[in-house]
């Protein structure tokens, strides 16, 4: 499997549980034009997570990051994967994806420069995590950022009121969470936020 790359990182995390009609959302979000689908939920089991995958049209495999189970990559044709520690497996870092969670942008700046992206969070209010925000002046603090290796993806809190504020301050994508999960027009929060930033 082939090493792939895309310029514009707009991405939906799964919700941790499950969801009603969850595949038919997510379907709906590829078609709108989702770049990557982070499969993460922590709850589940190798065969759950495996099943799940599976009803997934195969034409969007090669757009689904898992952040477990990673021997998953050996049977479909998935983007990549997600992972809290350095990727030591070097068949793995070679031939797919491999992204990480930060929180800091020290510690952005100090992650494994094979990481081909990482999220930074949280930005803004979180949506689906009540009383987890951050107070920090972002623009002001992106202008620290020595890692360019790895693209810089905007965490927490975002929703299509404030994704023109995310290209001010300098990221390079956005990830989506509770904005589709958490809200009962989550679909038409992403076309919104698809129409803004494609402006």
């Amino acid at each position: 499997m082939e090493k792939k790359s895309i310029c514009n990182y707009r991405i939906v995390i799964s919700s941790p549980t499950s969801v009603t009609n969850e595949i038919e959302k997510i379907k709906a979000l590829f078609e709108l034009g989702l770049n990557l689908f982070h499969l993460r939920k922590p709850y589940w089991s190798f065969r759950e997570t495996m099943l799940f995958i599976e009803q997934i049209p195969p034409v969007y495999h090669d757009k689904i990051v898992i952040h477990d189970y990673y021997d998953l990559i050996k049977h479909y044709e998935l983007y990549g994967i997600h992972s809290k520690l350095p990727i030591c497996n070097l068949e793995v870092r070679n031939s797919v994806s491999t992204s990480t969670s930060t929180h800091s942008i020290s510690e952005f700046n100090n992650i494994d420069a094979l990481f081909d992206y990482a999220f930074l969070s949280p930005i803004f209010p979180s949506i689906s995590k009540l009383g987890y925000k951050s107070t920090n002046n972002w623009k002001e603090i992106l202008e620290k950022r020595t890692n360019r290796n790895s693209k810089l993806i905007a965490l927490g809190g975002v929703h299509p009121n404030n994704i023109i504020d995310l290209n001010n301050m300098g990221f390079d994508g956005y990830a989506l969470l509770g904005a589709i999960w958490s809200q009962p027009e989550g679909i038409k929060n992403f076309e919104r936020c698809m129409n803004i930033d494609l402006l």
